[in-house]
């Protein structure tokens, strides 16, 4: 069985996370036949007095500034029994995915970034951070790690785009 995890950041809106809501549902019904299934949708919010506090601290390299709160992190985690589904749920978390930022960028309260504790192995983690962090990220691990030891030879997890 894998775990399908998605996240996609979106600005804060009462209806917006009604309607999520329903598209959520519609989810649950269409994969609910699958043993064992349990499929999360949490909130994580990014309050302005947390991005400020962290602004205080300097610029961040994830390209967030306290102009850009308050966000919700909108975490979806799937788990389910039998690893023959995972596919089709995979595929209903990427759609349901999908329908949230469709929906969040046609009313304008889209985000770029994306919560790498909660991405999937699909989504461009790194790149939504912004050019000039991935150039700093990049510098950062030619300086720290010139054989590019962690980038090519550890297994798993987010790597820095090329």
């Amino acid at each position: 069985m894998e775990i399908a995890n998605s996240s996609s950041p979106i600005r804060l809106d009462k209806q917006l996370i009604l309607d999520l809501q329903g598209l959520y549902n519609k989810t649950i019904e269409s994969i609910k036949t699958v043993s064992g299934l349990t499929l999360s949708m949490v909130f994580q919010p990014l309050t302005k007095h947390m991005l400020q506090q962290s602004a205080l601290q300097g610029p961040n390299a994830l390209g967030l500034s306290p102009e850009d709160g308050p966000l919700l992190i909108t975490l979806l985690n799937s788990v389910h029994t039998n690893a023959a589904d995972d596919m089709k749920v995979i595929e209903a978390v990427t759609c349901l995915l999908s329908k949230i930022e469709g929906l969040a960028r046609q009313r304008g309260l889209a985000e770029r970034y994306r919560f790498l504790n909660y991405t999937h192995k699909t989504e461009d983690v790194i790149e939504s951070y912004g050019a000039e962090n991935v150039e700093f990220l990049q510098a950062v691990s030619k300086r720290y790690d010139p054989s590019g030891f962690f980038q090519s030879r550890v297994p798993g997890g987010i790597k820095l785009p090329r």
